[in-house]
């Protein structure tokens, strides 16, 4: 395959008309799911010829609008982008009369609602014939679903994957007895400790990425989109999340695995990425010295690098098929 094309900071103000017109252009809804009375916002693009299929697993407080370059760019490539706002978040329906508080009954509702988008929108026309591309939060949503269905899929490139939540100041098993705790009095829709609304952080501050021209961006949509908008974590999230944290270390997921790692990240233990790769036969690590957690938003200098490894893969699993 020819070397892929990926977006720089360099050309990114150039580019900002092409990245709004393909998007503007994107297939858009809302899909009902669960009672058929609650709804996930959906964005795809399909282009010509395509190579296979990626399905974008979004992290938490995210949405399609936030992913509008790397999907431009999946799609220049010659792959069917495929991406779903989780329930919740973006564009999707809330969960709570609070719509800051980010929370989940538990986390097979996610599966749940990404099975019947691939029912309805990507195994018709791309039956095994996908790759997916999860980050955070969205690298346990899809290690849970590929376990479930492994057939749909040729593999998984996860971005800093949430396997662990990174607590530096209090133990793990303590902050899960906490929400336990706090879900068995009543409290599971509340704030979990030291969470609140959305707090726009300044750059000189964020955990997230070390590319001021990516994070200021991201920032500045979601001001301009104040529903994007997503706060802290509830407690019934917190026990969810622990929940399927240790499913998936628990699990043995047998399709080919690429994680990538951030050596600095804040948001989730990197250590856990280690473990999971000495448990899965088809899984293969590289880690980030110099990143930050958004590994997908970062610099050039690492999003390159880990973007390059995205491309090898999905076109090394993709393009096996059509002899190319």
């Amino acid at each position: 395959m020819n070397k892929p094309f990926i977006s720089t900071e360099l050309q990114l103000e150039q580019h900002q008309n092409s990245i709004s017109m393909f998007w503007n252009s994107m297939e858009k809804g809302n899909m009902p799911v669960c009672d058929g009375k609650t709804r996930c916002f959906y964005a795809f693009a399909i282009p010509k010829n395509a190579i296979g299929a990626v399905f974008l697993c979004q992290g938490r407080i995210e949405s399609a609008h936030k992913y509008q370059e790397l999907m431009w760019e999946i799609y220049c490539n010659g792959y069917a982008i495929f991406t779903l706002d989780h329930l919740g978040q973006g564009q999707s329906k809330r969960l709570l009369n609070s719509e800051q508080v980010g929370y989940i009954d538990d986390f097979d509702t996610y599966v749940d609602c990404i099975e019947q988008f691939f029912e309805h929108f990507i195994t018709p026309a791309f039956a095994n014939k996908v790759v997916v591309l999860g980050h955070s939060m969205g690298g346990a949503i899809a290690s849970l679903f590929a376990n479930k269905h492994p057939d749909l899929l040729k593999g998984l490139y996860l971005s800093a994957p949430m396997f662990e939540i990174h607590t530096p100041s209090i133990p793990n098993w303590m902050v899960k007895g906490l929400a336990n705790v706090m879900c068995k009095i009543g409290l599971g829709t509340q704030f979990a400790l030291g969470q609140s609304t959305y707090t726009p952080v300044a750059f000189a501050d964020n955990e997230l990425t070390h590319s001021e021209k990516r994070y200021t961006l991201f920032r500045t949509l979601y001001a301009n989109h104040p529903e994007l908008q997503l706060g802290g974590v509830s407690y019934q999230w917190l026990s969810a999340a622990f929940r399927a944290m240790h499913r998936i270390q628990h699990s043995t997921l047998t399709l080919p695995v690429h994680i990538a790692s951030a050596a600095k990240d804040t948001i989730v233990n990197s250590k856990s990425h280690d473990l999971i790769r000495t448990q899965w036969p088809q899984c293969k690590l590289t880690c980030y010295r110099d990143a930050k957690h958004e590994l997908l938003n970062e610099h050039d200098q690492t999003r390159t690098l880990v973007l390059e490894e995205f491309y090898a893969l999905a076109s090394s699993l993709l393009l096996s098929d059509t002899g190319s």
